[in-house]
């Protein structure tokens, strides 16, 4: 016969103090319900008879006493003779308020314990008597059914205003006591200062979406912010690549790092230089944590459990990256994409909050972008569905003009010339100087487009695409947002 987690005395002194006391009674109101008990005098239903009885007087706001429970147990509910008697012997279990409270938890716990218990027998049950299609799909139904049960012990209660308010003047002072900036970064920092500004770092719990048209740079840049995390914060970064190989992401991280050619990383043509900052690359890489899981077409329950597992392993994870969010797929059976993505948006914010960690996912935009004149990303232009924008805390957009077309773009280049034959020497983050070889770049924008928690606005950066880089600057030497030419007439 299998154990049943139960304690009748705790629920005989939670139902006592319930009785006799006020506190204690909205104290076990506020979080008990009937299911918690499963004990009493004669059978399984006493306990929770009694306390069904004194919910249901405190929802009709009459008096709570001996008398007027012993009603509603005799009246409304039908309770034999005996156990109204026993409505005695549970006001002697009063034990205080303070040791009432103890109970109260204590019950509580072990109600949970026995409707996870449940679920997993229920689960169990589907195993052996059910036809399995998708052991993916199985898993991720289980962990929903018993999340449902478990969140349900971290729910939070009140917390005073007043309280907070306290909390945060703390921190306040600590930043001032520190000498820290008015745009000090309060939460990750992103290792591009100018973001920084606008953002004051990756916050945690918020979900944070990157977009752009295919080949901008999406990845490029989801990987130099996840670097930066990684050795400027020393946080662990899980980094989900649906698209490309784990080798190919190192490689760019080595690529950037070394400031070597990515080419030269694919055919291995490396001179000896080369090789000493490769090495130099490699050894940096090997002192962060950067995890990848190149999973394709991953199912957001499948993320999501990744997701759980690494923080219960490892409790300095700081950051997930997703790459990207079009190639992520449902358990859902259906044929509306639209669906499909607000439940991955929605789970992915859910996934952000949980954890307490920023979640950053990179998105495809649709062609509207490529039918206006300017080619300027919108937030009109997230692919498949409006709820992206709905969950998102933050959303940025990267915008290469040069690199997507546009006339008066193009001609602007003319008549400024090509950075690339520039006679300034480009450095690095480090002060270090670009070789000449790879000077092939390209002024580029990122849009901040929404920010829930800050102001929006625009950044600007060199791009090199041959070794994977964005470096920020402070404004750019082309007009990003030149007139746009009027259609001649027929």
């Amino acid at each position: 016969m299998d154990k049943i987690p139960q304690n009748p005395e705790a629920e005989k002194a939670v139902l006592g103090s319930m009785i006799v006391n006020e506190k204690s009674r909205i104290e076990a109101l506020a979080v008990l319900n009937e299911d918690d008990f499963c004990c009493g005098n004669n059978n399984n239903q006493t306990h929770r008879n009694i306390f069904h009885a004194i919910y249901a007087l405190n929802s009709s706001g009459k008096i709570i006493d001996l008398s007027s429970i012993a009603d509603e147990l005799n009246n409304h509910m039908h309770v034999m003779e005996d156990e109204l008697d026993y409505l005695i012997e549970l006001t002697d279990a009063f034990v205080g308020e303070k040791h009432a409270l103890q109970h109260i938890n204590m019950v509580r716990d072990l109600g949970l314990l026995r409707r996870l218990l449940n679920e997993l027998r229920a689960i169990t049950r589907d195993y052996n008597d059910k036809p399995i299609s998708s052991v993916t799909d199985f898993v991720g139904e289980a962990e929903r059914r018993i999340l449902d049960i478990t969140k349900a012990r971290r729910v939070s209660g009140f917390r005073a205003a007043g309280e907070i308010a306290e909390i945060i003047t703390n921190k306040l002072l600590a930043t001032k006591q520190e000498g820290k900036s008015a745009n000090a970064v309060t939460g990750l920092d992103t290792g591009f200062s100018n973001l920084n500004k606008l953002t004051l770092g990756l916050q945690p719990g918020t979900l944070c979406i990157l977009a752009a048209r295919p080949s901008v740079g999406k990845t490029t840049f989801a990987i130099n912010i996840a670097y930066n995390v990684a050795a400027n914060t020393g946080k662990t970064v899980a980094f989900f690549s649906l698209e490309m190989a784990a080798e190919e992401i190192v490689k760019k991280m080595l690529s950037q790092k070394a400031k070597v050619l990515g080419s030269k990383l694919s055919t291995g043509n490396l001179t000896e230089n080369d090789w000493i900052a490769l090495s130099e690359a490699k050894n940096s890489i090997k002192k962060i944590k950067i995890l990848i899981d190149d999973t394709s077409a991953a199912k957001i329950n499948d993320i999501r459990t990744k997701a759980q597992k690494l923080m219960r392993e490892d409790d300095n994870l700081g950051l997930i990256v997703i790459d990207y969010m079009g190639l992520i797929t449902t358990s859902m059976r259906t044929d509306n994409r639209q669906a499909e993505v607000a439940e991955i948006s929605r789970s992915l914010k859910a996934l952000a909050r949980e954890l307490n960690i920023p979640v950053l996912c990179l998105c495809q935009l649709s062609r509207a972008s490529e039918i206006r004149p300017d080619h300027r990303p919108i937030l009109s232009d997230l692919r498949d569905s409006g709820n992206i924008e709905q969950d998102a805390d933050q959303v940025m957009f990267i915008f290469r003009p040069n690199y997507q077309k546009y006339d008066a773009m193009n001609q602007e280049g003319s008549e400024n010339g090509d950075n690339t034959n520039s006679q300034e020497k480009d450095v690095d983050e480090n002060g270090q100087e670009i070789r000449e070889e790879y000077k092939k770049q390209e002024e580029s924008q990122v849009i901040l487009a929404k920010n829930r928690n800050g102001q929006v606005g625009v950044v600007y950066y060199k791009f090199f695409p041959s070794i994977s880089l964005f470096m920020p600057i402070e404004k750019p030497s082309h007009n990003f947002n030149p007139p746009v030419k009027e259609k001649k007439g027929k």
